[in-house]
């Protein structure tokens, strides 16, 4: 009489089993590449270099001509381009002499960042301390309308640069005249500055990132 083979269903043991053998299995492999990245990122100059917030060095000599959203590189004539100080015309020549070295670090959202040496004035130096007193903001706004306000209580952290490693500012990097703003990330540090103006309006009444 003949014995017919019929299939045999897996036990609970054995599925149990296999599958916690592919577990390990998989562990055993995520273990492997993550020392293999590991042990690659240390060895690389760049990636152990990353910010916190995950941007890449660059030399500041190739800070690259970044805008934000819709804005536009624009080409002003450092000879005759005037900054609105509360309402007062300061010429390039004016803030150029008055500048001072001020090492900060430019980090832009779009990945790099950049140390880098910038002759600016602090912006404590050029307002009324009677009237920075009576007001809750300052609002730096750039020739093409991009602007970021700011607490008065960081006037003496904010810079009008004309200046990065010694050299006047190329277009791209914000000629005649950038803001430069220690300690906060690229987008704030407002390009081709137009004007500086105190304001009643308080610094927290703005969208955390420029909607323009």
């Amino acid at each position: 009489m003949s014995r017919h083979w019929r299939p045999r269903l897996a036990r609970v043991t054995d599925l149990g089993r296999r599958r916690l053998l592919r577990t390990a299995a998989f562990g055993a492999a995520a273990a492997a590449t993550y020392v293999v990245v590991d042990v690659v990122g240390r060895a690389s100059s760049t990636f152990a270099a990353r910010a916190a917030t995950g941007s890449h060095p660059i030399p500041a000599a190739e800070i690259p001509a970044t805008t934000w959203l819709f804005d536009r590189v624009p080409v002003l004539d450092r000879d005759t381009h005037r900054v609105l100080v509360a309402g007062s015309p300061l010429t390039v020549d004016e803030l150029d002499g008055r500048g001072r070295p001020v090492v900060a670090r430019l980090d832009c959202t779009t990945g790099w960042y950049a140390d880098a040496t910038w002759t600016g004035v602090p912006l404590s130096e050029l307002l009324d301390p009677s009237a920075v007193a009576q007001a809750r903001s300052v609002v730096v706004e750039s020739v093409t309308g991009y602007r970021r306000r700011f607490a008065v209580g960081a006037l003496p952290r904010l810079f009008l640069a004309t200046r990065v490693e010694g050299d006047i500012l190329g277009t791209g990097t914000g000629a005649p005249v950038r803001l430069v703003a220690p300690g906060h990330r690229g987008f704030w540090w407002v390009k081709w500055v137009a004007s500086v103006e105190l304001s009643e309006v308080p610094a927290d009444l703005q969208p955390p990132f420029p909607l323009q």
